[in-house]
């Protein structure tokens, strides 16, 4: 029995609205939307540790 397959997308929609009572909202929406601009159209499961920590770099890199 396989799971249906997630993108980044529904994903992100889905746990900002389970999430939106967090005090944290605002910037864990600015956070993911850094994401987006790497992530946004993908299937969950092709995005891993390894790509998110290159983000992340990319990220610290450029200040």
């Amino acid at each position: 029995d396989e799971s249906p397959r997630r993108s980044w997308n529904d994903t992100v929609v889905r746990g900002c609205k389970e999430q939106s009572y967090k005090t944290t909202a605002e910037e864990d929406k600015a956070k993911l939307r850094r994401f987006d601009q790497h992530l946004g159209g993908k299937e969950l499961d092709t995005v891993n540790r390894d790509m998110i920590e290159r983000i992340s770099q990319a990220k610290l890199d450029d200040g």
